[in-house]
């Protein structure tokens, strides 16, 4: 099998990219925000870069885990790839 793996971590686990490559309008931030909030869950799991202390940087998939994050969601599925070395 394959290095890529699913798993369910802590959003505080996750950190952002401090910088994004899209950006997105704040109400179509503030819809993804409600819809989160209104499912409960994310529809598309980001992809992010577990590290060695156990702690993920986004790779894609930022303003969805901040979305997630302010909707009041505190774990989310993600796709996960260790760390280059």
């Amino acid at each position: 099998m394959g290095k890529f793996k699913i798993a369910e971590v802590q959003l505080s686990d996750i950190k952002l990219v401090k910088k994004n490559a899209h950006f997105m309008q704040q109400d179509t931030f503030n819809a993804l925000v409600n819809n989160i909030r209104r499912d409960g869950q994310l529809s598309s799991v980001p992809f992010c870069v577990k590290h060695s202390d156990g702690s993920y940087t986004v790779v894609s998939g930022n303003h969805r885990t901040q979305a997630a994050k302010m909707a009041g969601l505190t774990s989310c599925l993600l796709y996960t790839s260790p760390s280059p070395r």
